[in-house]
């Protein structure tokens, strides 16, 4: 007798697969369409993130994931209340990180040895804007540049200049890993730009969406929670 197309094996496999498809699309926090630029962040599992830039596989296995650039990769989920952000720049030498969100107006959250938070009017230029309110920031945290002071004072003994000693004193680090209240982020849909600057004189610079302005949304991605 001629055996059956589609046997009990054949069955068994095909629902492995639909099984490993469905619980790995899952633990994807939302979607990206890279055409428009739009990220959709959904609700994740709840995997903890601890804010000290090691961007780790288990921290972020649930969240959606956007490669920004080729030296930069973004994570995004949110669960209970909190949106996080990844920004995966490993490659760049001592990154700092500001991320823009703009609805009615345009909110900056700096990362580098200190948090620092802003209003800018739409089309205002950061330059003549008032400065970064540092370590007055409310709803959200990420983890900070930090260098033990003791190197720095023993590489600057031996000779080294001081610039050239606290980049041999940075404490290690991947990128930045962002918690903010959701509330924070309130106004949907909102546009959303990352700018990161490296080396320690800053001279390195990169930004997604690539070639996106600070005093102008055009062309920023748009981000929605749900």
């Amino acid at each position: 007798m001629r055996k059956p197309w589609f046997s009990k094996i054949d069955a068994v496999v095909l629902l492995s697969l639909s099984i490993v498809v469905g619980c790995f699309l899952s633990r994807q926090s939302g979607s990206w369409d890279a055409s428009s630029n739009t990220i959709r962040v959904s609700e994740g599992e709840g995997t903890p993130v601890l804010l000290d830039g090691t961007i780790s596989e288990g921290e972020w296995a649930d969240a959606l994931t956007v490669p920004a650039t080729e030296s930069i990769t973004l994570y995004f989920k949110k669960y209970g209340g909190f949106v996080f952000i990844g920004v995966d720049c490993s490659t760049l030498e001592i990154p700092t990180a500001d991320l823009f969100f703009a609805g009615d107006s345009i909110r900056q959250f700096h990362v580098s040895s200190d948090l620092g938070e802003r209003v800018l009017a739409l089309g205002e230029n950061p330059d003549s804007a008032p400065p970064l309110e540092w370590g007055r920031i409310s709803g959200w945290s990420a983890n900070e540049v930090r260098w033990s002071a003791t190197v720095v004072s023993e590489k600057e003994a031996a000779g080294l200049p001081r610039r050239e000693a606290m980049k041999a004193a940075v404490y290690p680090y991947g990128g930045f890993e962002y918690q903010f209240r959701e509330s924070k982020l309130a106004g949907q849909p909102l546009r959303f730009r990352a700018w990161i600057r490296y080396r320690m004189d800053r001279s390195g610079s990169v930004v997604f969406p690539q070639g996106t302005s600070a005093t102008d949304t055009a062309g920023w991605a748009t981000i929605i929670l749900f």
